[in-house]
């Protein structure tokens, strides 16, 4: 890892909210590695309280230095994980992970998607959205 004392003045925040937990980079404008941190969630994967609660923390955890540089942000997920939230972004409930299948949902998904599309698939994130509805 680069010495954090000579990090460029614009830094880029990666994060990486996974399956099996959070990570988080900042790197330079050259692409050098500044600061890295991982956590598990405190909480149960589909809280999405917990995503929160988590990032904070590993943002806080960020020397203030660095934390200041940050000019971008860039968010990777678990893919077809989906969490509803109203208008203010507070979530409504628990996440649908990203294999949580929707066997109520196949007939629907077949005929919303084309047969051979992911999306008319019981595990598809089509079937988490309508289960979300």
């Amino acid at each position: 890892m680069a010495d954090p004392s000579r990090h460029s003045h614009h830094l880029l925040l990666g994060v990486d909210l996974g399956t099996s937990g959070m990570r988080l980079v900042l790197v330079d404008d050259r692409g050098g590695l500044q600061y890295q941190g991982s956590s598990d969630y405190p909480g149960a994967f589909v809280e999405a309280t917990a995503w929160q609660q988590g990032l904070v923390r590993l943002c806080q955890a960020v020397p203030r230095h660095l934390r200041e540089a940050v000019a971008g942000l860039a968010v990777a997920g678990t893919s077809g994980t989906i969490v509803a939230v109203d208008r203010r972004n507070v979530p409504l409930g628990p996440a649908l992970a990203y294999n949580a299948v929707q066997p109520r949902w196949a007939r629907r998904c077949g005929e919303l998607a084309a047969p051979d599309h992911p999306a008319a698939s019981a595990s598809s994130t089509l079937a988490r959205a309508l289960t979300l509805l």
